[in-house]
């Protein structure tokens, strides 16, 4: 896995603010995806590695869960909340104002003295109350469930920051800070990276442009390191284009066979040319296709 760099802009403050602040420029985001056959329920495990030269302890954890426009509107059926009878019913509350705009997900598990909860209508939310995750340490366990098929997301990582601590008393008119350089401040020190987690499909699956994005999604991969040699990124290229070119010639069963042989390479890759992430972004898009073809093929008619 490659270390995300996240750079700090240099603040232009008063020689008296000039002081280090809690701040993630390297955070490793590790997450595993699997689905469950029978509930077609997937689950993301992420596991964050906050960088020994870090100024900041990890306190918070973002993933964007954001629904596109013309995507599955998918249930919320079988959802959990970690036992949490409050959050499910808070969840289910809102749900009818959130289903426009967010992929559904529900917070199967976290390690203690960690809250998972809805951050805003795009947010999957999870916070430590005590114990900061401090620079050279690391956490897992926590795990997202949804029946969004696996995609490359947005996500931040906040330090932990103690205002009182690091601001000086607004009464103190010789040292007071506006708040823009305070906001400015809490900003620099936040990590922004990508990670996997689930997306809604399209509402209207178009097979060649479903297969386009996938290999966008494969270069995007490499470039993260999911996808760790420009061999291994050039093979599944190739082996996607050849699946598109027999869905052009309208050889459904060609194009199946050819995915099939994907999963196949996939499997055997995972952990060698692929990291869990660059498989699950290939192997669980290659299977949804594969699904959706096959009610589509002519065998099946």
């Amino acid at each position: 896995m490659r270390w995300l760099l996240c750079a700090f802009p240099l603040l232009s403050l008063p020689v008296a603010f000039a002081q280090q602040y809690p701040g993630l420029g390297r955070v490793e985001i590790a997450v595993n995806v699997i689905r469950d056959s029978a509930s077609h329920y997937f689950y993301y495990s992420y596991t964050l590695s906050n960088d020994f030269r870090n100024t900041g302890s990890i306190a918070e954890f973002e993933v964007d869960v954001t629904r596109s426009a013309n995507t599955v509107l998918l249930d919320t059926v079988g959802l959990q909340f970690g036992g949490d009878e409050f959050q499910e019913l808070s969840f289910r509350e809102r749900w009818p104002f959130l289903a426009p705009y967010t992929v559904p997900v529900g917070f199967l598990s976290s390690p203690e003295h960690w809250d998972m909860s809805w951050g805003n209508y795009s947010l999957a939310h999870m916070r430590m109350d005590t114990l900061f995750i401090a620079p050279g340490k690391n956490v897992s366990g926590l795990v997202l469930m949804s029946r969004g098929i696996p995609g490359i997301r947005k996500c931040t990582v906040t330090p932990d920051f103690n205002d009182d601590l690091y601001f000086p008393s607004l009464d103190d008119t010789t040292r007071e800070m506006t708040t823009d350089q305070m906001d400015s401040i809490r900003a620099a020190g936040v990590f922004h990276g990508l990670t996997v987690g689930p997306v809604a499909p399209p509402l209207r699956i178009e097979p060649v442009a479903f297969l386009d994005e996938t290999v966008s999604t494969i270069r995007q991969s490499y470039a993260q390191n999911w996808v760790k040699s420009r061999s291994a990124m050039d093979k599944y290229s190739q082996k996607f284009a050849g699946a598109r070119s027999l869905l052009q010639l309208g050889d459904i069963e060609g194009a199946m066979l050819s995915l099939r042989k994907i999963l196949t390479a996939a499997s055997t890759d995972n952990s060698s040319d692929l990291s869990p992430e660059g498989f699950a972004l290939i192997y669980y898009n290659t299977e949804y296709l594969l699904e959706h073809l096959s009610i589509s093929s002519p065998t099946n008619r």
